[in-house]
């Protein structure tokens, strides 16, 4: 449907996750096409498949890339909440980890055009953690808007809270 829409400039695709549903594919899997939306502007993904062509393939006219889940993994506070929303709704909020999420940023062909940068991942290590902060801070440049929202998997766990400690070594200031 979206490849008959040349014209595109707003790509939202932010759908609930129920069990045993595959993660969000918007390039299909041995298609040599080329990119269908050469204006695209916006793109948001809601539990996006890491291997994704299609984020090898963003224009340089992207601006805003959201990568996230929905609804946002915060709400699930405990397991009776994940329960009670999963028995209510059929949704779970299944979310990437920082190294699935550098996967897909490493992806992205021209970096320096991105203004707006809004990710959500479980840490799958502070190691992993810094490596996904040293490449958004020398890929992302022109950033002018940056949201990070990062859980620990464990409650004692360094979260990107502690990393903001060891910020001064990843960031550089101009």
């Amino acid at each position: 449907m979206c490849a008959r829409m040349p014209n595109l400039r707003v790509l939202k695709l932010e759908m609930g996750h129920r069990p045993g549903t595959k993660r969000q594919r918007l390039w299909p899997k041995d298609w040599d096409g080329s990119f269908p939306w050469r204006d695209l502007h916006t793109l948001a993904v809601t539990y996006p498949d890491p291997d994704d062509e299609v984020y090898a393939h963003l224009p340089d006219t992207l601006h805003t890339l959201t990568v996230r889940c929905h609804p946002r993994h915060y709400i699930f506070m405990n397991e009776q909440d994940c329960q009670f929303i999963t028995r209510l709704t059929g949704w779970t909020s299944p979310i990437l980890t920082s190294t699935e999420m550098l996967t897909i940023l490493r992806r992205y062909p021209t970096p320096n055009r991105l203004r707006d940068l809004d990710l959500e991942f479980m840490s799958d290590g502070l190691h992993a953690d810094l490596e996904l902060l040293r490449h958004i801070s020398a890929a992302f440049p022109g950033l002018t808007f940056l949201q990070i929202l990062g859980y620990a998997r464990l409650p004692d766990e360094p979260t990107l809270s502690t990393v903001g400690s060891l910020c001064s070594s990843v960031w550089v200031y101009s």
